[in-house]
This record gives C-alpha cells, structure tokens and sequence, in this order.
C-alpha cells in the first residue's frame, strides 16, 4: 500500500501552489508532486488532481495559470509517467492494461472488487471510528471553514472534505484505506478550531457553554475509561510492554484533559495533543501498527512457514482468492493466487510449492492423492505443500 506516500505527494503538490504565490518557481513542484502521486497509486491522481484545480478556480489563483513555471512542471511530469505506462505496457501487454487500469482501477468505481462494499455512510463511519478523539472538534471546525470560505484555508478544506468524500462514497468497492487522503483536510481544519478555541479571550465562560465543556468532560470520562480497559487487555492477552506503556499514556492523558475542563483551562488542549503524540510514538514502535497484518488471517506466521521451507526464488501458489502482497514481502517470495483447477494443473505438469487452506488441501489430496510426505508444515490453516528438495 502507498497511502502515506500518496498522501505526502499531495501535500507537497499544495504546498509548492501555495508558494507559488510569492516565489514562481515553486510551481514546478506541482507537477513533480502529481507525477509522484501518479507513479505510486495511478488514477488516484485524476481525483485529487481535480480538487486541488477546482481549488486554484474558486480561490482566483489566476496566477497559477499564467506562470510558465507550471506549465513546465506539468510538461515534465509527463515526461517519466508516460514513459514508466508505455514501459508496462510494452513490457506485459494486454495484461497490464487489464490488471493494472481495469481490474484494480476504473473496475473498482463502478463494481464491486472481492465482495469489499458497504452503505454510502461507510466512510462517515470510519471517519468517526478512527479520528477521536478529534472528531469531537471537527464539526466546528468545518462550520468554521465555511464561515471562513472565502479566505484560502477555509475554500481548501471545504473542496478538499467534499470533493473526495462524495466520490469514494458513490463507488462500488470500498475498503478503509480510501480514506486516508481526506485526513489532511480533517487536521486542517480541527486544527483551526483548536486554534479558534486557544485564542479565546475568555475559555471559562462563554467558550465553556458554547462548546459544552461538562459535555467534552463527559466524553474525555469515558475515554478514560476505555483506556483502562485497554491497559486490561494488553496485561492479559496480548502483553507487550509497549502497549501497556501506550494504554498508561492513554489514561493519564485523558483523566488529565477532563481534569482541566473541569477548571476551565484551556491547556487541556496542550495536554491532549501531546499526549495523543507519545500514545501513536508508542503504537508504532509496537508491533501491531499495521493492521493489514492480520486481516482475514495473520501473515507474519504463513510467510514464516514459506520463507523457511522453500528455496529462495521458488514458485509458490496459494488457494486464498486474491494476492496479500504483506505476505509476498514477509516470505521474500512471489505469492500467486489460483484457482483450485489451475492448481490441480500445476501441480500434475511440475509441482511446484502449494500454500493452501483446508478446503481447497482436502480436494487437492482427494483429487491428487498427494502423499504425508509432501506436506511441508501449516500455520493459521493453511498447509504448505511441495516435494522435498
């Protein structure tokens, strides 16, 4: 996945426009940015692309299109992005073009890609699962965005918000990390609310009521709370020392911001973001950051099954329906997803290695009559099997 470098891309395209404005030349770092954008997560860049052009428009950034230094980083970003496609193209055909633009791209709009589907309200959901607890401030800071809408932070946060949430929520497949784009104009603008918050002249009375601070205090509560059943889990289950320090930072952020709206300072907001930092500090130096890991089942112990088993360089095949490349990149080997038919096959022709699951192991062996012997190990359900070399 390039979500974060998709992201960074990004921002760095708006940053060379908003430059531009002073020193020209930065321009041409819009055309890098969106070049980079195009190389790591392809049509991707047609989106944000848009938003950030409907931008320079409703913010008469006329400039912009004036400059020759634009239209030479656009020029010259289409100097590698046409040469790396022709490349692909040249070099796998048909089959890129069908993968690559098709199956995982303009498919992904208009259908639905491996059952990955949900409601339209699917991103707000993950909005509100994942961005406590600054979700509490984004509301007002989107309503002060559109006060603010005609100066350029507040026009940016409004076109960017709305004009990628809308199109990922009318596509057909959808998954949680489609989201992430949207997350720099969420910080931009809790961001300003928080700013708006901090500058109040007079946080203990009228900024008290209009946000409702025993509301906030209510909510912080609760997240206290959450951290201390957290603390409990990771003491039981999954005991990493780690965690357990993240889970401590977690309460004793929390129990320390409820603890200033009750007296209404506004340092609550110093203690909350600083705190929030060390928590992910902590999470990341965990070993459970990436969730993708362990979804639909956990990688790290099936690609240690495969990487100690087969020889560097092996054909492996799997039954699972689609390609997890977290797998191919723990094991060091090229994971291909086959049909139980085109597995059957290979094996007849060359026996190569077979990483499968239980159903698709028992019609193999029923159908193959493959012998104990060439049953290499299992792990998380599925069995590696090959001859022995």
């Amino acid at each position: 996945m390039h979500d974060g470098i998709s992201v960074t891309c990004f921002l760095f395209a708006l940053w060379c426009l908003l430059k531009g404005e002073k020193q020209r030349w930065y321009l041409l770092g819009f055309g890098l940015g969106m070049a980079l954008l195009a190389l790591s997560k392809g049509i991707l860049v047609l989106l944000l692309g848009a938003i950030a052009l409907i931008f320079l428009f409703l913010d008469q950034r006329w400039y912009v299109f004036k400059s020759f230094y634009f239209w030479l980083g656009i020029v010259l970003s289409l100097i590698p992005v046409t040469a790396w496609y022709a490349a692909q193209i040249q070099a796998y055909g048909q089959v890129f073009i069908q993968v690559n633009f098709l199956n995982q791209s303009f498919d992904r709009i208009s259908q639905v890609v491996h059952s990955n589907t949900g409601p339209v309200w699917y991103y707000l959901l993950e909005i509100i699962k994942y961005s406590m607890p600054w979700l509490l401030f984004l509301p007002g800071g989107l309503y002060l965005a559109w006060q603010q809408r005609w100066r350029s932070w507040g026009c940016l946060v409004l076109v960017g918000f709305g004009g990628y949430l809308f199109p990922i929520s009318v596509m057909g497949t959808k998954l949680p990390w489609y989201i992430i784009p949207i997350y720099p104009f969420v910080a931009w603008a809790v961001g300003a609310q928080l700013a708006e918050l901090w500058d109040s002249q007079h946080w203990s009375s009228q900024r008290a009521k209009k946000w409702g601070r025993k509301f906030l205090m209510g909510v912080f509560g609760l997240l206290t709370l959450a951290g201390v059943a957290g603390l409990g889990y990771f003491l039981v289950v999954d005991r990493q020392l780690i965690l357990i320090l993240m889970a401590i930072t977690v309460i004793l952020t929390m129990g320390t911001v409820t603890a200033y709206l009750r007296l209404g300072d506004k340092n609550y907001l110093m203690c909350l973001a600083s705190g929030m930092y060390l928590s992910l500090i902590m999470l990341m130096c965990s070993q459970s950051w990436l969730w993708e890991l362990n979804e639909v089942f956990p990688v790290t112990a099936v690609a240690a099954l495969v990487r100690t088993k087969t020889p560097p360089g092996a054909a492996v095949y799997t039954s699972f329906p689609y390609h997890r490349p977290s797998l191919s990149f723990y094991c060091d080997r090229q994971i291909q997803s086959k049909d139980i038919n085109t597995l059957s096959q290979l094996w007849s022709d060359s026996q190569p290695y077979l990483l499968l699951d239980q159903p698709a192991l028992e019609k193999i062996k029923e159908k193959l009559q493959l012998s104990n012997n060439q049953v290499l190990g299992t792990a998380e359900g599925f069995t590696l099997v090959g001859s022995r070399r």
